[in-house]
């Protein structure tokens, strides 16, 4: 996992560094939803976002303690993910009792647990609803990431418990600093 591509993008600092404040501060919300167009860095936001709080050395990630090195390998075992399958047009609520068992139980490194629900708001309505209880009753330690299009058709009662981070457009300067960076 390519969790520091987010340091890339520089229209997602204000975000990074308010997530920071938030795990220094130990004020991190259970639940952050992400609206986004495509393309704007979501998924290296989400990517980013967890690495930061399952970092065992600082309140962002370090690239280098025991959770950075498995998270970098894609092998972290309190990182837990939801998308869509094959050819699927939903995310199943079988996906969303996976992650709901997944999360109920221990970390296995002894800090927090992180979800990142990719295209949330293709949950079906039984998953919605099996995932309502979790998003108002979260395990302790826990973060859920909901990775959903600014248009969203998400159910009032998962999108009103969760923290919305909007990610707009750069500004031109930026986006062309940006693209001559690259």
């Amino acid at each position: 996992m390519d969790f520091q591509r987010a340091n890339s993008l520089p229209w997602l600092d204000a975000v990074r560094e308010e997530i920071t404040r938030l795990r220094s501060a130990d004020r991190l919300p259970h639940a952050i939803l992400v609206l986004a167009r495509e393309g704007l860095g979501s998924e290296a936001l989400a990517n980013w976002s967890a690495a930061a709080v399952l970092c065992e050395s600082s309140p962002a990630p370090c690239g280098a303690c025991a959770s950075c090195v498995l998270l970098a390998g894609d092998n972290h075992p309190d990182l837990h993910r939801v998308e869509l399958e094959e050819d699927a047009q939903q995310l199943k609520i079988e996906q969303v009792r996976d992650l709901i068992g997944a999360l109920g139980l221990t970390a296995y490194r002894g800090g927090y647990k992180v979800g990142i629900l990719h295209d949330a708001d293709r949950l079906n309505a039984a998953g919605a609803n099996a995932f309502l209880k979790t998003l108002e009753e979260p395990p302790p330690r826990t973060l859920l990431l909901l990775l959903a299009a600014p248009n969203h058709r998400l159910p009032a009662t998962i999108a009103s418990r969760c923290r919305r981070i909007v990610l707009s457009l750069p500004s031109q300067d930026q986006a062309l600093s940006w693209l001559g960076a690259q």
